[in-house]
């Protein structure tokens, strides 16, 4: 009774292994069966058994037992090997057969690849990709029957996620399709071959990089505005200041003349001192871009600030700021320069309501989510056109004609970028209005045993 158990779990193991019941475990089957069958109905007395049958069945069951061994290979440690080394390969990998059915699989891909995709040897898993109703699985799915119908070799990244407790985890991976042929049989398709190469810790380190790299070029891009703009005010700067000279020497040869002629100087005197303002306003503005004086600062003071400077501007269009902060939070970096990203914004909300009958602008300051200090400002004058949105970081693009530089929110996202390691971004609905989101790492204080 013992043997029978043996003689059930062989061939269940052949079938699980194989898919098929192999030869050598046929032959261990039948050959351990007929003694074990013979000497049960004996014992039992159902048939009358001779003396000569059992040695004759003992001599069966060698015969087969010998088969197994000598001609199919039945004690070569050839198969166990080959899955050892399989289990400890790095790369997960799955054998499919041409209907789909998962036929094989190693170890990584039971810990690995499995948390993504469920399927377990003997399901099909051409099926599960297909009614996953995942775009990303199903072009997987298309990879792999184009491996079978063409008999090439594909090679494509697959994107698999997952929620845990409301955090989506994400893993990459570079998935080689190959056909499974067999030799013995022409080169006779037999099955496909998925070879997982996890890229996981690849794709973030190269994304790492590029933020680094953008960061790197944002903060040349503001030296090389600065030195523009500091030669372009000193070439507006000395012909300026020489107007201004003459326009004193013209004050001053005749204090006598006449009222009209007055006022045309007083006018040309007034004019150039604005344009000497403003040049210099802009010089000293892009020129604090390109500094690095950095100190740990709160977000509200920076905003009230704004308020109170940005006050009589943005009463000129009828429009009112209104400041919300939900939690006062601190960061690191240069105040004056988040002062200047902020006025621009608020500037350009205000002048949004140009031509209308007025409106809020909102500044609210919240911690928003991975350890950030978030900052909207919020109009609702309106919107931005579909034709401007999509390029409105991207280059000097203004709206407002001559009356605009194109260079606020350009180097508004250049200061959020290189200088807070930070991102700005927008959400804007026609006809209704814009919202602006400023995203800044939190100042966190490091202890000294950290």
């Amino acid at each position: 009774m013992l043997l029978s158990i043996p003689l059930c779990i062989l061939p269940y193991n052949s079938i699980k292994k194989s898919g098929f019941l192999s030869k050598p475990t046929i032959l261990i089957v039948i050959g351990s069966s007929i003694p074990l069958i013979t000497n049960v109905l004996g014992t039992l007395k159902i048939v009358a058994i001779s003396i000569y049958v059992t040695p004759i069945t003992f001599i069966v069951a060698i015969v087969c037992f010998a088969l197994a061994i000598f001609k199919y290979k039945a004690l070569n440690i050839t198969p166990i090997a080959l899955q050892t080394i399989i289990n400890t390969m790095s790369d997960a990998f799955v054998v499919i057969s041409l209907d789909g059915t998962m036929a094989d699989s190693n170890r990584e891909y039971k810990e690995n690849v499995y948390n993504y995709l469920s399927v377990n040897i003997g399901e099909n898993f051409l099926s599960y990709l297909n009614n996953s109703k995942n775009e990303e699985l199903y072009q997987f799915s298309k990879n792999i029957k184009k491996t079978m119908n063409e008999n090439i070799e594909v090679v494509c990244e697959l994107n698999l996620s997952k929620n845990n407790d409301d955090i989506i985890e994400e893993h990459y991976f570079e998935v080689k399709i190959s056909i499974i042929q067999s030799a013995k049989r022409g080169n006779q398709n037999i099955g496909v071959l998925l070879l997982f190469n996890d890229i996981t810790q690849h794709k973030k380190d190269m994304k790492e990089l590029e933020e680094k790299q953008e960061i790197i070029a944002k903060q040349a891009q503001l030296v090389s505005i600065g030195e523009l703009a500091g030669g372009v005010a000193h070439d507006i700067n000395t012909p300026i200041s020489a107007i201004r000279t003459g326009i004193t020497m013209l004050k001053a040869s005749n204090p006598e003349r006449p009222e009209a002629e007055m006022q045309i100087i007083e006018t040309m005197d007034n004019c150039s001192n604005k344009i000497l303002n403003i040049v210099n306003s802009m010089r000293n503005q892009i020129r604090n871009l390109g500094g690095n004086t950095d100190t740990v600062f709160k977000i509200s003071t920076v905003i009230n600030d704004i308020k109170c400077i940005t006050y009589h501007e943005v009463r000129k269009y009828k429009a009112e700021v209104e400041v919300e902060i939900e939690d006062d939070l601190s960061i690191k970096g240069d105040p004056a320069k988040l002062g200047q990203v902020l006025t621009n914004i608020v500037m350009n909300a205000a002048q949004a309501y140009k031509d209308t009958d007025g409106g809020k602008i909102k500044i609210v300051l919240m911690r928003g989510p991975q350890n950030m200090a978030i900052t909207k400002i919020i109009d609702f004058a309106g919107g931005i056109d579909d034709n401007i949105k999509n390029n409105i970081f991207k280059s000097m693009l203004t709206t407002k004609g001559i009356e605009g530089t194109g260079l606020g929110l350009y180097l508004a996202y250049s200061v959020i970028k290189g200088n807070f390691n930070g991102e700005i971004n927008f959400d804007t609905e026609k006809g209704e209005g814009t919202t602006f989101y400023i995203s800044i790492p939190i100042y966190v204080e490091k202890k000294e045993n950290d």
